[in-house]
């Protein structure tokens, strides 16, 4: 399967923007951590870190209120799946 995309790090990076994209259009409480905050703020001075996947923690009060809901069926729909380990991961 050929990739829409030129390099890893490109699909990735779309990856973190479709995921966090949908977290704020449902208003999810959240911040982007691990590997990503440093290209995120800091790229041209360290470049990528070789992470591919989106770390993201929630605030608690997400879970209650309904918004981290509502962005579960939106990601669902757009094909990302449940996973044991972590709670999405997309099928592509």
């Amino acid at each position: 399967m050929e990739s829409e995309f030129a390099h890893e790090i490109d699909g990735a990076f779309a990856l973190l923007q479709d995921v966090t994209g949908t977290l704020n259009q449902c208003r999810v409480d959240f911040i982007v951590v691990g590997g990503w905050v440093t290209y995120l703020f800091h790229r041209n001075h360290f470049g990528h870190p070789g992470t591919y996947d989106a770390d993201i923690l929630l605030n608690a009060q997400s879970l209650d209120d309904g918004t981290f809901a509502s962005a579960t069926d939106k990601l669902l729909s757009k094909g990302y799946l449940r996973a044991v380990k972590n709670r999405f991961h997309c099928t592509e």
